[in-house]
């Protein structure tokens, strides 16, 4: 859900998407090892991004080590923004731009679909769709993110 979305945001802002720069669980699941390899990696490519989007805050935070470790400069080199906006991302050095996720509102509808599937076994598996996010814009992209509200 969370790559769709992002995937249509790029798309109404007229951005492209190319899948080459595209990495699942390299970073967020690897180990220290395998994230210092991602972040040196990427240090040595031509022709990287302007900006990268990790799917949580978990991953935007180990892509951010792993880059600054490699000597790549954020925000002047690459952009790193993430979804959630846990507290982890603020109160580090961090300071990553997130997409704030309204956790009560999700907790709450999580909540009452289960007590409908207790209350009402034979019912259909059931599905909400939040749309309360907020953008909050940290160093982490040096304001440039403003421009997409």
């Amino acid at each position: 859900m969370r790559y769709t979305a992002y995937r249509q945001a790029l798309k109404r802002h007229g951005l492209e998407h190319d899948a080459k720069w595209e990495t699942w669980a390299e970073v967020g699941d690897a180990g220290e090892s395998d994230q210092l390899d991602w972040g040196r990696r990427f240090a040595k490519l031509r022709g990287r991004p302007d900006a990268l989007v990790a799917l949580n805050d978990n991953c935007g935070l180990k892509m951010l080590h792993s880059l600054r470790t490699a000597g790549v400069r954020v925000p002047d080199e690459v952009k790193i923004g993430c979804l959630g906006d846990t507290i982890e991302t603020v109160e580090q050095s961090a300071q990553l731009t997130a997409l704030r996720e309204p956790i009560r509102e999700i907790g709450r509808a999580a909540a009452q679909l289960v007590i409908e599937a207790i209350e009402k076994p034979k019912l259909r598996p059931q599905e909400r769709l939040i749309e309360a996010a907020e953008l909050v814009v940290r160093p982490s992209t040096a304001g440039v993110a403003e421009s997409l509200r």
